[in-house]
């Protein structure tokens, strides 16, 4: 397996990471999983709410 460290100067909008090399690697830290599970929800929080208001901003067709 390849351990490869990145440091992002921005935001990413696309990573892959083998779900098992990604588990084993939660599993060992922790910490890193709550905080990964709340980038992630913060993230999905943040495309449901563009895409309720762009839903909510339709014309209504009759």
């Amino acid at each position: 397996m390849y351990k490869r460290q990145v440091t992002l100067g921005s935001n990413a909008r696309l990573w892959f990471v083998p779900a098992a090399a990604l588990r084993a690697y939660l599993a060992a830290n922790p910490g890193v999983a709550g905080t990964l599970h709340e980038g992630f929800a913060r993230a999905l929080r943040g495309k449901l709410a563009s895409a309720n208001t762009r839903i909510a901003d339709r014309s209504v067709i009759s």
